[in-house]
């Protein structure tokens, strides 16, 4: 399920080295990926993440600002393709990590009734 896993389809050869927008949309990709390994470590920095994430979607739009030349289009199509695999990864582990907080979060507050209940039934 963990789509990053799956090599990086190859961006034509010709157009990477010609094209500065390829160039730089191959950049923005080895970014995302080093962003998607620091968010599977056991204890991520999320408010750094998430602002790592938003500056890598505002350097995307910048990028994308502009209309895409005949001989940019494949390799945009396949980078934006890698880039929306690396953002559903992100979105799994942001949604994974929501999820056991709060779960952790229910049981803290039912550990906290539970102590309450107890103190007030040993004093009565």
């Amino acid at each position: 399920m963990n789509e990053s896993k799956k090599a990086a389809p190859a961006l034509p050869g010709d157009i990477v080295g010609s094209e500065p927008r390829v160039t730089a949309l191959v950049q923005l990709l080895a970014e995302g990926r080093m962003l998607l390994q620091e968010a599977q470590v056991a204890r991520p920095d999320w408010p750094s993440l998430l602002r790592a994430e938003a500056e890598l979607r505002s350097k995307l739009e910048s990028l994308l600002a502009s209309p895409v030349s005949g001989r940019e289009v494949e390799a945009v199509r396949i980078a934006l393709q890698e880039m929306l695999s690396l953002n559903k990864s992100l979105i799994e582990l942001i949604e994974g990590h929501r999820t056991r907080t709060l779960h952790a979060l229910e049981h803290k507050a039912l550990v906290r009734r539970a102590a309450n209940a107890y103190s007030q039934s040993a004093v009565g």
